[in-house]
């Protein structure tokens, strides 16, 4: 029983790891992120420039993808907030 357990979550964890990034590819490829700075004309375009590095916004999607989980596990203070939103 004991190894039943363990092969189930062995299987459930590529699972989750592809949903995960299926959905961030999705979501990513929905709209521009920094489309609202961008409106606005008090933002220079340094300003943009750092905010895009800053979220990694100048990488491609899976690159992205990488670095998001990364934050996740180490909890950068950014997603923590936006969890807890939620």
């Amino acid at each position: 029983m004991l190894t039943y357990i363990a092969r189930r979550i062995l299987y459930s964890i590529p699972v989750l790891l592809l949903s995960s990034f299926l959905s961030f590819v999705f979501v990513s490829y929905t709209g521009n992120p920094v489309g609202n700075l961008r409106a606005n004309p008090r933002i220079s375009q340094h300003t943009l420039q750092l905010v895009m590095q800053h979220n990694h916004l100048d990488k491609p999607v899976p690159l992205r993808y990488l670095y998001w989980l990364q934050d996740v596990f180490r909890g950068r203070r950014e997603v923590k907030e936006w969890v807890e939103e939620r």
